[in-house]
């Protein structure tokens, strides 16, 4: 049984895949526009978070589904075999294909999908509806294209991981903790790796929660001292709580708004400090700043006594 903080990682630190995004016309900018809302009223300066996909590398196509199903215009293979050629070209990564109300028909996300395959066998593509088939465009553009962006590092990773476990003991059996805190198989989190985005502090919160139900206590506060963050998690009655949706690399920390949404469940969990092996340095206005760079498990943090940052 294994649980990670790479695809958290990957995302704070901006280290994923060079990612394009194939969607409807007229709908390339949903992931800068986001909810048009602002997460500090006052700030004359306000950060957004960056779109993982830069506006280079969204294409359109004029393939529609209406909100009941129904087809307005179907896929244009000629037309997607265009789109694909331009960002093979581009040497994108890995392709997020994300069309309108695909929760109520995927097929059209599924062909073009194919056709990305066939035109593109080294890029990796994945569709919204088999990460977030549920309506609300906004959180379910961010969930596939996060999704997409820590794809190809997390399929490396474990590969290798289940590789090198089978030479060790060959009738082992990989799992994967989720964000949950239940477990996978190896395919299914490769598929879908965004679903192991808290894995590392969810198992922590499971354990944590084994040890004070063993010690008959009531209430347990779990905290996770990682490479990149710290986090906690308040568990009432030793029973932890999931929430439907949650922010990761948010630009202002405690600032709710300011990350990227995910639309997943997850162990509710708080972000209350840099990681161990977070990376200070000095900012264009000469301040020290911390993270979130980090060095992770290798060396790790300096108080280890094994160099760090």
């Amino acid at each position: 049984m294994h649980g990670t903080t790479l695809v958290a990682n990957t995302l704070v630190q901006r280290r994923g895949a060079r990612t394009a995004l194939i969607t409807n016309e007229g709908f390339a900018d949903v992931l800068a526009m986001g909810r048009e809302g602002r997460y500090d009223l006052y700030d004359l300066d306000l950060e957004l978070p960056e779109p993982l996909v830069p506006r280079a590398l969204r294409r359109e196509i004029s393939a529609r589904v209406y909100a009941d199903g129904s087809i307005a215009r179907d896929v244009e293979p000629s037309e997607v075999e265009n789109v694909v050629s331009e960002l093979v070209a581009d040497r994108v990564e890995s392709i997020a294909v994300v069309l309108l109300n695909s929760y109520r028909w995927p097929d059209h996300e599924e062909q073009v999908a194919e056709l990305v395959r066939a035109r593109a066998s080294g890029v990796d593509v994945a569709t919204s509806a088999s990460v977030l088939p549920e309506m609300g465009e906004f959180a379910r553009f961010s969930t596939a294209v996060a999704n997409s962006y820590v794809r190809p590092t997390l399929r490396g990773y474990l590969s290798d991981l289940e590789a090198s476990l089978r030479s060790s003991w060959p009738a082992a059996r990989l799992r994967l903790v989720t964000g949950t805190g239940r477990s996978v198989p190896v395919a299914t989190a490769a598929a879908a790796p965004i679903r192991l985005l808290e894995s590392g502090p969810a198992g922590g919160v499971l354990a944590a929660v084994a040890v004070a139900r063993a010690a008959e206590v009531e209430h347990c506060l779990a905290f996770d001292m990682g490479g990149t963050t710290a986090k906690a998690a308040y568990a009432p009655d030793c029973t932890p709580r999931v929430a439907s949706s949650f922010e990761v690399a948010r630009v202002r920390r405690f600032k709710r708004g300011s990350g990227i949404p995910i639309q997943l469940p997850n162990i509710e969990l708080i972000e209350i400090g840099a990681g161990g092996g977070s990376i200070g340095w000095i900012d264009e206005l000469g301040l020290l700043r911390v993270g979130p760079a980090s060095a992770g498990g290798d060396p790790g943090p300096a108080s280890y006594g094994r160099g760090g940052h």
